[in-house]
């Protein structure tokens, strides 16, 4: 069993020693024994992975916060909490709850749910639960300029839209990467989580999706 780490600038991989490197792993045992890739009439074994997953994908996007460095203008004051947030449906309010409980380089973390694009407030890591293009355009397009890390498992979000994009591929998980787009905004992604990533080249991006 295999986890994709495709970067071809990484001379490494840090799976084994890096804070990612347990849950990628674990994220990667679960995707293996998903009954999607396979022939399974039991929906409740199907619903209980699929919030094992959602455990995983919540630990992955609380563990993003360790690899990279927000400008001081992120926040307002010394104190000024570290705000993460889902956007559209809520796949783990009880994770994010439990998120609440920790800190992030001495702030409190504080969660936050934004149900549309037009909802969203201040954060520092959204998390784009969100199917429809539009409407991950809509968002990206409000948050331009901010200093915001923004995520999502949608197909080609890193590409055309943001920054990190996540994705199970039978038992892979497959982390994309635009660093360009972070820099733009000041959002410094550090080595260890560049190594466990493909990196998007924005120049090659496909055209007619607006930056």
């Amino acid at each position: 069993m295999t986890i994709s780490t495709n970067n071809r600038r990484a001379s490494r991989s840090h799976t084994g020693t890096s804070p990612l490197g347990p849950v990628l792993g674990l994220f990667a045992l679960i995707i293996a024994s998903d009954p999607i890739h396979a022939q399974d009439s039991q929906s409740t074994r199907r619903t209980e992975i699929e919030a094992t997953r959602n455990d995983i994908y919540a630990a992955v996007l609380f563990n993003f916060s360790k690899f990279v460095v927000w400008p001081d203008h992120a926040f307002e004051t010394d104190d000024s909490p570290f705000i993460i947030a889902v956007l559209g449906n809520n796949p783990f309010p009880i994770n994010l709850k439990a998120m609440e409980k920790r800190t992030v380089r001495g702030r409190p973390v504080v969660t936050r749910h934004f149900t549309k694009p037009s909802k969203i407030g201040s954060c520092h890591i959204l998390y784009c639960n969100l199917e429809d293009v539009e409407m991950i355009h809509a968002a990206t397009a409000r948050l331009a300029g901010q200093s915001v890390l923004t995520v999502s498992a949608h197909v080609g979000f890193a590409t055309h839209h943001g920054m990190i994009e996540f994705s199970a591929i039978r038992d892979r998980l497959a982390l994309t990467i635009n660093i360009d787009r972070a820099r733009k905004v000041h959002l410094d992604i550090g080595a260890d989580l560049l190594e466990l990533a493909t990196l998007v080249d924005t120049q090659k991006s496909i055209s007619g999706h607006p930056e």
